[in-house]
């Protein structure tokens, strides 16, 4: 496999309030590729149901370097043993590319980022839980 090349993964269904049309997900990867000088690779979708990684976890039997998606909430971050056993079979050079956040993570990195996001959206679930814990304070 080649190191410049990147291989695509999207999906369908809904990630952390967000459904973007395939097409969508598929240029905005293709433009990162181009922007970052990589081979872009047409993407492979995940069309089974919301708990299905199939498609995912096939690009780890390819022992490839560069694996691109729309973002990092497409992966199950709030089930930390899903995401280490749905990533348990990646090299440890490949590389993970969450384009709408522009991270870049080893297999190793990406599961501390999750491990850490959950502490943190443990805290706070979402803007609108915050603010009216705030309101609630206030009175």
């Amino acid at each position: 496999m080649s190191e410049k090349n990147i291989y695509t993964y999207v999906m369908p269904r809904e990630f952390r309030g967000y459904n973007i049309p395939i097409s969508i997900q598929s240029q905005y990867i293709k433009n990162y590729a181009e922007t970052n000088g990589y081979k872009f690779m047409l993407p492979v979708t995940e069309l089974i149901n919301n708990q299905s990684y199939n498609n995912f976890i096939e690009f780890s039997k390819k022992n490839i370097l560069n694996l691109a998606m729309t973002s990092i909430f497409v992966l199950p971050v709030n089930d930390i043993i899903n995401c280490k056993k749905i990533t348990k079979k990646f090299s440890d050079k490949c590389i993970f590319h969450f384009v709408l956040e522009n991270l870049k993570f080893n297999k190793k990195d990406l599961l501390n980022w999750i491990f850490e996001f959950n502490k943190i959206d443990k805290l706070i679930y979402d803007y609108k839980s915050f603010n009216e814990i705030k309101i609630l304070q206030t009175k």
